[in-house]
């Protein structure tokens, strides 16, 4: 008796001991939400209400992380590590390690389901959650968080029709990497954690700089490193962006946008509103993205660090009018019919169409 008196009690203890050594996920009730309660009162109003809500001298631009959890029984020199990824079976995870138990992520892709897994090591075992998943908001746009620049975003994301989106990961606005001081000489705003979130997270494969020259030092690199694709496409910006830089708007979307392998892509003038924004209106709006949330995109600058605030005007009387004189029944065309005016093909333009649109 007393022998299976102990038996059982030993196999209680192993039973209580491996239940508790299991990594339990801490599982979500709704979707993920992304932007801050200013970011998110500034897209449920009229975007011509944004000085409510920012005016281009804070840096606001950033989301909100999303936080991860879980339980786990060992309490000591227990190191882990969480795998996210938009496949169940975990393909292309994003890895992070860490030896606590919650977990800050950023930068994930708006209205997308993820599926993620923990694996707790400790000196002698390993243990491994079960799968389990979360979905992100659709609410656009997909704004970043890239430590040592303003006004980062993921130009895609945005709707197009019910069934249509802007593809999200190819190509990313924001502020500049790098400035230089009255000598030329390079100062490197980005900092070691934002070049790990563009190249390892984002992977970055090319940088196009919309500045003027005579604003920049001998540069004709990127500041991401050498192996990266540098395209500099200095653009005038005292006066109507679009009709100052016809060539060189012409270039971009015959030449740069096209070649997919440029892809996955940052660009950016000074600080990621005028010009930078002139060529993501022209681009999302050639895709189909609706002229409210082209300005909504726009407006959403003055949550970064700009040094200034912008308003509508600042477009209307600019490229937008441009756009308006040009003939066609709706922005797409027009904006196409712009484009084939100033010598960008038609196929290149269909071109950009495929990589960028797709369903959802």
């Amino acid at each position: 008796m007393k022998k299976n008196a102990l038996l059982i009690c030993l196999l209680v203890s192993i039973l209580v001991s491996c239940s508790t050594s299991k990594v339990h996920l801490n599982k979500f009730e709704k979707n993920i939400k992304i932007h801050t309660s200013e970011q998110d009162e500034y897209l449920s109003d009229h975007y011509e209400n944004i000085t409510r809500y920012a005016i281009g001298d804070q840096e606001l631009s950033r989301p909100m992380p999303l936080n991860l959890s879980w339980e786990f029984s060992h309490k000591e020199d227990v190191r882990y590590e969480v795998n996210i990824s938009e496949n169940p079976q975990l393909y292309d995870s994003l890895i992070y390690e860490t030896n606590k138990s919650t977990l800050e992520v950023y930068n994930l892709k708006i209205g997308t389901k993820y599926y993620w897994q923990v694996t707790a090591y400790d000196a002698q075992k390993t243990y491994t959650s079960e799968i389990e998943s979360f979905y992100v908001e659709e609410f656009g746009p997909r704004n970043l968080y890239v430590d040592g620049i303003t006004n980062v975003r993921d130009i895609g994301g945005w709707p197009i029709d019910d069934s249509h989106r802007v593809k999200q990961g190819l190509l990313f606005r924001s502020g500049r990497l790098n400035s230089f001081d009255s000598l030329k000489q390079e100062i490197k705003e980005i900092t070691s954690k934002g070049e790990k979130v563009l190249l390892e997270d984002l992977k970055i494969k090319s940088e196009m700089d919309l500045r003027e020259l005579d604003t920049l030092g001998n540069t004709s690199s990127s500041v991401l490193g050498s192996n990266i694709n540098y395209f500099s496409c200095p653009m005038e910006w005292n006066g109507n962006i679009l009709e100052l830089n016809i060539e060189m708007v012409k270039k971009i979307f015959s030449e740069v946008l096209t070649d997919e392998t440029n892809y996955p892509m940052i660009f950016h003038c000074n600080i990621g509103t005028d010009r930078t924004g002139m060529i993501t209106y022209l681009l999302n709006g050639l895709l189909g993205v609706s002229q409210e949330n082209l300005y909504k995109d726009y407006l959403f600058s003055n949550f970064g660090l700009i040094g200034g605030m912008r308003t509508l005007g600042n477009i209307k009387n600019n490229y937008v009018a441009t756009i308006e004189d040009t003939q066609g029944d709706n922005l797409s065309t027009r904006i196409s019919n712009y484009l084939i005016s100033i010598g960008v093909k038609k196929e290149q333009l269909n071109a950009i169409k495929n990589m960028f649109i797709e369903e959802f």
